[in-house]
């Protein structure tokens, strides 16, 4: 099973600065790439086309530039943003990006990673040497830290940086439920940490310390490290020792490498600036090396994967000497195997269906007033002329009328009480879209109810008592 080149990406007069994040969303249908000159693009995957084009949507004095990108799982259209300075924003829709929510660390350092629990709405994140626990505060939503995770315990070699400044967090996952969050250390190894008690659980600390980046698959049970020294190693959590061992590159130290996780779990890949992506399965074997096309092109770096359905997406950067006019996104795709789509696939159909809902409460907010009225000028003319039929369905529909006022209103007071960002894996939209409609609803039934009483006293007034005449 091999990657092969799909279409390419040319994101010439909308990228000036160099692009240094990829981010695919969670069905794969899109593509997120952000520069250094703070701009995001989002792009349609299948055609190649560009959807919409963010720049400078945080209030600052100059644009920041993108470092981390993050796509909701749960919230299929939502996009975490990192970028320098201690900020980001979150995009509710990123497709169309009328609103957001800030993310305000209190620091002042660049936010290199992130990842986001939907069940529980915290935002773990890398803010400099910090590790924090966001989550959404107050009606604005706006994230600010609700815990700092303390330092790891430094390495033999290193018992002397007490005052921290050699503590160089790099990836970060959070698990389902937020009670645990793995970090990587540049030299203090890989740590997992207690999320509500705040201490480490476990250590492991590599052999050289140094690590450039790491992946976690699926399960968070194994973890994928690159090192400085162009070695990749394969652990299972809170083992010592590693289970898998590469070489990926033999010479000089790379600049920045890179890993990911490909094919659902089933294989693991490393790249860095102008070498080959290189794609192994997790019994060590070779499968695929990635280069670009053109001699005069060199990869950047920076690439990104997702697999959604029954395809396996990769996104590359090739860059042409320092020119960043002239860089553009390779796209490469393949099948996934039975064994891996059985995995995926139930997460994908929750991920359809959440899409599903999402558009239509999209539709049904932006036309409610237009549906409302054109359903009161329907009843209202079937009783003006059937005046008779409404002692029939007259208290049926009042009923009715009453118990949805009666649960819509609940369900409103609910929402609420519990804040804006409760809902997992159900109306994909938000809670803000939902407290949109809900309100809309309870008023629309409200009124309904009003002008329906009120046509069939009209009605009732204008037709002589005997209704039987014409039977």
């Amino acid at each position: 099973m091999t990657y092969t080149r799909t279409i390419s990406l040319h994101p010439e007069g909308l990228h000036d600065a160099e692009i240094v994040c990829l981010a695919f969303s969670p069905m794969g249908t899109h593509l997120a790439t952000g520069d250094k000159g703070g701009t995001i693009i989002i792009w349609e995957v299948k055609t190649g086309k560009k959807v919409s084009v963010l720049t400078h949507t945080i209030k600052a004095e100059h644009a920041l530039e993108v470092a981390s990108m993050l796509w909701d799982t749960a919230q299929l259209r939502a996009l975490f943003i990192g970028r320098t300075e201690g900020v980001g924003e979150v995009l509710p829709d990123a497709l169309d990006a009328e609103s957001s929510m800030v993310i305000n660390t209190g620091t002042s350092d660049r936010m290199s990673c992130m990842d986001f629990d939907s069940r529980t709405s915290s935002l773990a994140l890398i803010a400099g040497p910090a590790v924090l626990i966001c989550r959404p505060m107050g009606l604005s939503g706006d994230y600010v830290p609700t815990a700092r995770l303390p330092r790891p315990r430094p390495p033999i070699s290193s018992e002397n940086d007490n005052e921290g400044e050699n503590v160089r967090p790099r990836d970060i996952k959070i698990n389902r439920g937020a009670t645990m969050i793995f970090v990587t250390y540049l030299e203090h190894g890989i740590v997992c940490w207690d999320a509500v008690q705040e201490t480490a659980l476990w250590q492991i600390l590599t052999e050289p310390p140094v690590i450039s980046h790491a992946s976690f698959l699926k399960d968070n049970r194994q973890v994928f490290v690159a090192l400085g020294n162009g070695q990749a190693l394969m652990y299972r959590v809170s083992e010592p020792r590693p289970r898998l061992s590469l070489q990926f590159h033999e010479g000089p130290s790379l600049e920045s490498p890179r890993t990911a996780v490909l094919l659902s779990g089933r294989a693991v890949a490393v790249g860095a600036r102008n070498t080959p992506v290189r794609i192994w399965n997790l019994e060590g074997e070779l499968m695929q090396e990635i280069s670009p096309d053109s001699a005069r092109g060199r990869l950047s770096g920076v690439y990104s994967a997702c697999d959604a359905g029954s395809i396996g997406n990769l996104a590359c950067v090739v860059q042409e000497g320092a020119d960043t006019s002239k860089q553009r996104i390779i796209m490469f795709a393949t099948p996934l195997e039975r064994s891996s789509l059985a995995e995926v696939s139930v997460d994908v159909y929750v991920l359809y269906v959440q899409d599903l809902v999402e558009r239509s409460i999209v539709f049904v907010k932006d036309h409610i007033l237009w549906l409302s009225s054109l359903a009161v000028v329907l009843v209202a003319a079937a009783v003006i002329s059937r005046p008779a039929a409404w002692d029939i369905i007259g208290p049926i529909f009042h009923e009715w009328l009453r118990v949805g006022t009666q649960f819509a209103t609940s369900i409103y007071s609910w929402l609420s009480l519990h804040g804006q960002w409760t809902f997992d894996r159900v109306l994909s939209a938000g809670s803000v879209a939902v407290r949109f409609l809900l309100e809309r609803i309870g008023r629309g039934l409200q009124y309904l109810s009003e002008r329906i009483m009120e046509y069939s006293r009209e009605g009732n007034t204008q037709v002589p008592g005997d209704t039987r005449e014409g039977l």
